[in-house]
């Protein structure tokens, strides 16, 4: 599915207020036609916002944390069909972050939380949004045409989803995992949904420049895990047969944009060389044949050449809503003055008339002192009453200018120490400026400083694991050889004991032989006794005269049992 890319159209408020102005003497429909033609006559603005030079204002503030995210129902887990493809979401990833190298972003936006998501667009309608935390970064990448994204990574661990289930889970260095060892958090569920809301809040919210000095502050920071996942892709068997069968079709892919945004590189660096000075180098393509990668350079430089144009327009409205501002107050000015000329004409009017009906009744009284010299008396004091009169007006008239002339002089002096004052006021802003540029350079370099302690401490928290599953399995096999040692050991002592055991049956059947030739040799012995007895005893009983005695036959003697062998082996 092809997604039509929003563009965000912005009314320029400056315009919107001169043409205001403007409408003030003008007809409705005519201040109508004048509206809808000046939104014609300017361009849309391009996707990517040009850099914005100078220094950022305050530190950058950090997205919330995993834990800070909004909760959400529990996203299913599901498996990858073909195991050799488990690579293919962070492969995806990673060919598209190769793709844009070091290439400043193309705008940010404020969220809600008041951090300032970065965000790159491709122009297959990819997307890749990077925001700040603490730690590192967190990413998101998403595919063209779709509002959530496909791999989200943080500084510990990648998550791949699929058809919003979570699918496979890589450790920092992208490799991937077992089933098993997959974290029993709710983090992919939190990060998935968190990729969906900064994915329409880059459509609704106004887009803005990033600064081009912060930009140079963390683009090393955020390459780190583009070159960790080259580094682990080389590395993985699996990962770089899974590359490798794709890697033509993925360059063919990506070689526009590639020469896209290493001009874009080289142009921020030729920028940076000059300390962000002056006005932007121009978009140039590099010095080679590909019409396809000079024609894609060159319709980037002009959507800038329209942008410029439209910000240099809206400058020119903003500056002729002020001249009408200014014409305005002085037309008004002007017309105070009218009205304060016209009252003193009128005054001055009144008072000659008053002057005329005086004369007039000056002549009637000189005329009355002729019929009535009683008056005249009456009429002197009146005159020198009025004279008086007309001393004192003067006198307070003179007073009057000498006040007026002392409150200018006055103005005058509060006026040049005003000016002295704002001069001051300029020069101790211009200090705290500096003093706030050097305090931002310090904080800039402490949290350096922290990530690379971070970096150090997280690499020997992993260094120190390695070395305990290194101790454990030495323990496992020092156990295992002392069980053999102590198995073959005790298989010995059971074969001496049998041995012993055949060597005493064998000694105690030899003593019960010798215990029977003992008997029966003690049984001849008594035999032999007996006979010599006997012997004896017809030896010496008298015999008759001229008998001899029968010989007596000897038995014979007893044959004496020959004695077993006994083999003691």
């Amino acid at each position: 599915m092809t997604m039509i890319r929003p563009r965000i159209r912005y009314w320029p408020s400056a315009l919107a207020a001169a043409l205001a102005l403007s409408a003030c003497q003008q007809d409705p429909a005519a201040v109508a036609d004048e509206l809808a033609s000046a939104n014609q006559a300017l361009p849309a603005l391009p996707e990517s916002i040009p850099l914005a030079a100078g220094v950022p204002e305050g530190p950058v503030r950090l997205a919330p944390a995993a834990d800070a995210l909004p909760a959400a129902k529990p996203i299913p887990y599901a498996r990858v069909a073909d195991a050799r493809d488990s690579y293919g979401y962070i492969d995806r990833a990673a060919a598209f972050s190769d793709a844009i190298g070091d290439a400043p972003p193309d705008y940010a936006w404020e969220d809600d939380d008041g951090s300032e998501p970065w965000g790159w667009e491709a122009q297959d309608d990819s997307a890749y949004f990077v925001e700040p935390i603490d730690g590192g970064y967190r990413n998101y990448y998403y595919a063209a045409g779709s509002g959530s994204p496909y791999l989200v990574s943080d500084p510990w661990y990648s998550y791949g989803y699929d058809d919003d289930r979570l699918v496979v889970v890589y450790d920092n260095y992208g490799r991937a995992l077992p089933y098993d060892r997959w974290p029993r958090n709710d983090y992919a569920t939190r990060y998935y949904q968190r990729g969906g809301n900064l994915y329409r809040a880059s459509r609704a919210r106004d887009r803005r420049a990033v600064y081009a000095a912060r930009w140079q502050d963390r683009r090393q920071d955020i390459a780190a895990d583009r070159i960790r996942w080259n580094q682990t892709r080389e590395r993985e068997p699996q990962w770089r047969d899974y590359h490798a069968q794709r890697r033509d079709r993925i360059a063919d892919h990506w070689r526009d944009e590639r020469a896209l945004r290493v001009a874009e590189t080289q142009r921020f660096d030729t920028w940076r060389a000059r300390d962000f000075r002056g006005d932007r180098p121009a978009l140039v393509a590099a010095a080679n044949d590909d019409r396809r990668r000079s024609a894609l350079i060159a319709q980037r430089a002009e959507a800038e050449r329209r942008y410029v144009q439209r910000q240099a327009q809206l400058a020119a409205a903003r500056r002729t809503a002020v001249e009408q501002q200014r014409q305005a107050v002085v037309e008004r000015r002007q017309d105070v003055r009218e009205q304060q000329r016209a009252a003193a004409v009128q005054a001055q009017q009144s008072r000659q008339q008053a002057e005329a009906r005086q004369q007039q009744v000056a002549a009637r009284q000189q005329q009355a002192q002729v019929r009535q010299q009683q008056l005249k008396a009456q009429q002197a004091q009146a005159e020198q009453r009025r004279a008086q009169t007309v001393a004192r007006q003067q006198v307070q008239q003179r007073q009057a200018q000498v006040a007026q002339q002392r409150a200018r002089a006055e103005a005058q002096q509060q006026t040049r120490a005003q000016a002295q004052q704002k001069a001051v006021a300029a020069r101790q802003a211009q200090v705290r400026e500096r003093a706030d540029a050097q305090q931002r350079q310090r904080a800039a370099a402490q949290q350096a400083q922290v990530r690379q302690q971070a970096l150090q401490r997280r690499e020997q928290a992993q260094q120190r694991q390695s070395q305990a599953r290194d101790r454990q399995a030495a323990q496992a096999a020092t156990r295992q050889q002392a069980v053999a040692r102590q198995q073959a050991q005790a298989r010995q002592e059971e074969a001496a004991q049998a041995q012993q055991a055949r060597a005493q049956a064998q000694q105690a059947r030899a003593q019960a032989q010798q215990a029977r030739a003992q008997a029966q040799q003690a049984r001849a012995q008594a035999q032999q006794a007996r006979v010599a007895q006997a012997r004896q005893a017809r030896a010496e009983r008298p015999q008759p005269q001229g008998e001899r005695p029968a010989p007596v036959r000897a038995r014979p003697e007893a044959r004496k049992p020959r004695p077993e062998v006994v083999d003691r082996r």
